[in-house]
């Protein structure tokens, strides 16, 4: 082995583990929005240590480990929707329900295209639902909080 690939396998070995991430672009996502939350205990197995975030609670991926499922009910959340799921460009179905979640839908919703169901449920959701939910033009069911848009509504 030349000498520059063996100084910098010992350089690497001597960093702390906080250095070296090996957490896909899902992960940091994921990770993001659970640091918005200020009740995440449910969500204990999200961790930077992970490669992926396909063994998480909650999260679902498909053969080739791209998150295409979070499905989050009756957890103790506390904290606003996510606003960067952007990167999880296959995600087809986003539950989150009974989970103390407040705040606005965020209009970054319409930005994630693969979108099919939305279930934001028993939550304690404010403001209207953004227009922007009309991007969505894969998405079949819609469940917002009940007072938002009066009942559950179907698309």
């Amino acid at each position: 082995m030349p000498f520059s690939l063996l100084l910098l396998a010992a350089l690497s070995s001597l960093l702390p583990s906080s250095c070296v991430s090996s957490l896909d672009d899902q992960g940091r996502t994921l990770l993001a929005w659970k640091e918005s939350l200020s009740g995440a205990a449910a969500l204990a197995t999200w961790s930077p240590a992970a490669p992926s975030p396909c063994q998480w609670v909650g999260v679902f991926c498909d053969t080739g480990n791209r998150v295409v499922e979070i499905r989050l009910i009756s957890v103790d959340l506390q904290g606003p929707l996510p606003s960067n799921f952007q990167a999880l460009s296959s995600l087809r179905a986003l539950t989150i329900s009974f989970t103390n979640i407040s705040g606005e839908i965020p209009v970054e919703f319409g930005d994630y295209a693969g979108l099919e169901l939305v279930d934001l449920s028993n939550n304690h959701l404010s403001g209207e639902i953004p227009p922007e939910i009309c991007k969505l033009s894969k998405l079949q069911t819609l469940r917002p909080e009940r007072h938002i848009a009066g009942r559950d509504r179907e698309l």
